[in-house]
């Protein structure tokens, strides 16, 4: 019974350990797959508030992305052309920070690309 002792309880101290950085070390990074997609800034802003900054970038394969931007990746014209992409950014509350992208299609639809939210006291970029 000691012989089994010896294992139970490294074993259990070891548990406890990987749901304890399951749930509050492993960095929590979000993607909202239903904002993507043909929407308008009016419904953006709606529902996220007015952006804290707004950028325009022009996306081409030599432009240089950041880490968190990654995901536009797949939107880089092969043909040495370039998209004109706007990213909104919103701090939100509890220090999460929401980055949306999209083009403008006309007057009023414009396309989301893609968007992540991350906590920025856990992820810094």
């Amino acid at each position: 019974m000691k012989r089994y002792v010896k294992f139970i309880i490294p074993g259990v101290l070891l548990l406890v350990l990987g749901i304890w950085l399951y749930f509050f070390a492993s960095p929590s990074i979000y993607t909202d797959e239903k904002l993507n997609g043909k929407t308008t800034l009016e419904e953006i802003i709606s529902t996220y508030g007015n952006p804290d900054f707004s950028k325009t970038i022009m996306l081409s394969h030599v432009y240089q992305l950041f880490e968190y931007q990654g995901g536009l990746a797949k939107y880089c014209p092969s043909d040495g052309s370039s998209r004109k992409i706007v990213e909104l950014t919103f701090k939100k509350r509890d220090n999460r920070v929401l980055k949306i992208w999209y083009e403008q299609i006309d007057d009023n639809a414009i396309n989301v690309l893609d968007n992540l939210e991350w906590d920025s006291d856990k992820i810094q970029f």
